[in-house]
């Protein structure tokens, strides 16, 4: 056996390297990220409203998002425009699983509240018996590179002004922080914030015009009638589902049902003085979800659908909807409700 080994020495060092070489290739994790098609979930089996039904035809979009990638794969997949793949980025790796769990619960937790609020908001403008009561109570830190703040923070007044109302529009237009369709505080500033950390007794903290602070506006609802609540184990996304969440609640408000369509939306919801509806990343990766899903109509926000340009397709039948505020979903359930009683006469 010795003999026979040391015969085919040389051929056994040249196959045991190449497959070692082979494993590295198929199993060795690379620096990318990688998002692909994933599902659409109907708006229905995330709430419940007292004594209103929801439609069972409106979708949430969402992805799927693999951050361990190998080589392998990573050669598999290339050029193909059914998936994303980036090089993940120094903030990528400097985040802790604590950290990006906090993050994925301040963006859960806001989708839902814009949401709700929107929805209620825009109800309460045709029907004077639906209400909601809510407060805005700050600013949940979702990222700064300022060391002495932490993701999760909750920023309860910056100079210390107090928060008077509910438009943090226009708090922070007050204070020149506020930056149109985005969520961080206007760079190149100094001032101050005082935050509240769990339990701990509040802090302030000074801020150069080098941080950066991305937030979230954090509210409490108090009331609502209808009374809404969420369903338990819930496929809500994060904020890239706020705009369809938000029709979804207010059809069913106005309990308005939208027969033989299936209907996705992707986008975020802004409860600024417009309430627009925000860019989200994935774009191509959610038209291709909603065309495998035989989707009939998809919105999308105006600042996204650049990037679908080559990708659909004029054989496609998913009909493109931009939307650039919640007035424009409105106006577009209008005009197909109206088409719908057109046919009908």
């Amino acid at each position: 056996m010795l003999k026979l080994l040391n015969k085919y020495k040389k051929w056994l060092i040249i196959f045991s390297f190449a497959y070692i070489y082979i494993l590295m290739i198929l199993l060795a994790p690379t620096k990318f990220i990688v998002l692909t098609p994933g599902e659409i979930n109907t708006i229905s089996q995330n709430y419940t409203i007292e004594d209103k039904e929801f439609t069972n035809n409106i979708n949430s979009v969402s992805v799927y998002s693999w951050q361990t990638v190998t080589t392998f794969q990573s050669w598999l997949i290339k050029n193909n425009d059914r998936f994303d793949i980036r090089e993940k980025t120094e903030y990528d790796n400097s985040l802790s699983r604590k950290e990006l769990n906090i993050q994925g619960n301040i963006s859960h937790e806001s989708s839902l509240q814009n949401a709700i609020i929107t929805a209620y908001t825009y109800a309460m403008k045709a029907d004077a018996s639906i209400n909601i009561d809510y407060k805005l109570r700050g600013f949940s830190v979702y990222y700064s590179n300022n060391k002495e703040l932490q993701i999760g923070d909750q920023i309860i007044n910056i100079n210390s002004k107090e928060i008077m109302n509910n438009t943090y529009q226009k708090y922070l237009e007050d204070l020149d922080l506020y930056v149109p369709d985005k969520n961080y505080f206007k760079p190149d500033k100094t001032y101050f914030v005082t935050i509240q950390r769990g339990n701990e007794l509040l802090k302030v903290i000074n801020i150069k015009d080098t941080d950066i602070i991305r937030y979230y506006p954090k509210y409490e609802i108090l009331s609502t009638y209808p009374v809404i609540k969420t369903k338990d184990n819930t496929n809500v996304s994060g904020p890239s589902g706020g705009m369809i969440q938000t029709l979804g609640i207010y059809l069913a408000l106005m309990e308005i049902n939208l027969p033989n369509v299936k209907l996705a939306g992707t986008g975020t919801i802004n409860t600024n003085d417009l309430f627009e509806v925000g860019a989200i990343g994935g774009i191509v990766q959610k038209y291709y979800t909603v065309k495998k899903n035989k989707i009939d109509y998809f919105l999308v926000p105006k600042s996204n659908i650049s990037e679908l340009s080559g990708v659909i397709n004029e054989s496609d039948k998913v009909k493109v909807i931009v939307v650039e505020t919640f007035d424009d979903v409105i106006s577009f359930i209008s005009t197909y409700r109206s088409g719908l009683n057109a046919e009908k006469n």
